[in-house]
């Protein structure tokens, strides 16, 4: 995590899209920043999810 943030934190919010990835069982969520034009992950984290 700390590493993503590090690295988020060198980008302007124009230049990052998000998205979000859910593991087959939704016990995993992973956050995905790419590049505004989508060519590339920049960063990306996983959570997991609270036991319901």
């Amino acid at each position: 995590m700390p590493s993503t943030v590090d690295i988020l934190t060198r980008l302007e919010a124009a230049q990052v899209r998000i998205g979000c990835v859910f593991s087959p069982d939704r016990t995993w969520a992973f956050m995905l920043f790419a590049a505004d034009d989508v060519s590339a992950v920049l960063a990306c984290t996983g959570v997991r999810q609270a036991e319901r």
